[in-house]
């Protein structure tokens, strides 16, 4: 199973902006993270101090309370008319996450 994704606790997450642990231990999990070809999330984002910091600091996509708070799984099934038969899609993770790339930062939720 490829990894394509490295999700940063929300426990490195909380102290920041000015936690110097978990600013030494960001920037090194985005710089292992981004040398190997993968996307960094970061959790437990729940200030917009926090998000601005991850994002200077290379994150590319947040989540957390400060984008919206949690969804049942059902609720955040669709289905895609396009896929065969319409196979349901898990909507709730997209909904979950924010870029911080392509110039789409800040944004309220990911659609």
């Amino acid at each position: 199973m490829p990894v394509h994704k490295l999700k940063l606790d929300q426990s490195f997450v909380a102290g920041l902006p000015g936690d110097q642990d978990g600013l030494a231990i960001t920037r090194a999990v985005n710089a292992l993270a981004h040398r190997t070809g993968m996307e960094v999330l970061a959790e437990g984002v729940e200030r917009a101090k926090q998000r601005e910091r991850l994002r200077q600091l290379g994150c590319d996509y947040v989540q957390g309370y400060l984008i919206g708070r949690p969804v049942p799984a059902r609720t955040g099934c669709w289905r895609d008319p396009r896929r065969a038969g319409g196979a349901p899609q898990n909507n709730a993770l997209r909904a979950s996450l924010v870029s911080t790339s392509s110039g789409r930062w800040p944004m309220a939720s990911a659609t």
